[in-house]
């Protein structure tokens, strides 16, 4: 069960303001160890943590205890932020479980099933 947590009218203003001032953001988070990442690099931590914190530095990631994110500056450069793209899609009824199948293999971020003239964005 969620606690309760009383808020002050300032600390309200603050999060509106916030809300209002901010922009929405895709993040990629890692959730590794510094010692696995350089494992997996087969390269020392020190190492790692030094490329970390140049690319911090840069602006191509953020961290913090037990995540690294990657910002849009860093999914940019790996050719990662084309932009959105919608796609709406009207199923043959019988063809239902085929057309799940496919989409399932296919590399998209959500599926959304809707109701109306189409059953899936």
């Amino acid at each position: 069960m969620e606690e309760k947590v009383s808020l002050t009218t300032r600390q309200i203003e603050l999060l509106r303001k916030l809300y209002k001032e901010g922009k929405t953001i895709e993040v990629h988070t890692v959730e590794k160890t510094q010692d696995e990442l350089a494992e997996e690099l087969g390269i020392t931590r020190q190492a790692l943590s030094n490329h970390l914190k140049v690319l911090k530095d840069l602006g191509y990631i953020r961290t913090g205890r037990g995540f690294i994110d990657l910002t849009e500056k860093a999914l940019e450069l790996l050719g990662e932020r084309k932009g959105d793209v919608f796609v709406f899609v009207k199923i043959e009824p019988t063809k239902r479980k085929q057309v799940y199948d496919a989409i399932k293999k296919l590399k998209v971020k959500r599926v959304y099933r809707v109701t109306g003239d189409i059953e899936l964005i």
